[in-house]
């Protein structure tokens, strides 16, 4: 609906110690989710960034990842 800040605050809620490494390898689905709201709020370079530094992207992640990187249609 619109309310990206709402569910920005939403996907990154609770304490910081479970939002490591670890955490977004694992749930790729999450660490995407949140690459596109970053993208979403003007936020597109950092979330370029988010998942282009990640060790082993896979998943909704590179999904997201392609998305972002690739240019417009020819």
């Amino acid at each position: 609906n619109g309310r990206i800040a709402e569910a920005m605050t939403l996907a990154l809620a609770g304490p910081q110690r479970w939002q490591n490494d670890a955490y977004w390898n694992r749930y790729s689905d999450h660490d995407g989710l949140v690459a596109l709201l970053l993208a979403k709020s003007g936020r597109q370079a950092e979330a370029i960034s988010r998942l282009q530094n990640r060790p082993d992207l896979r998943g909704v992640a590179l999904e997201v990842y392609e998305l972002l990187t690739k240019g417009p249609p020819q």
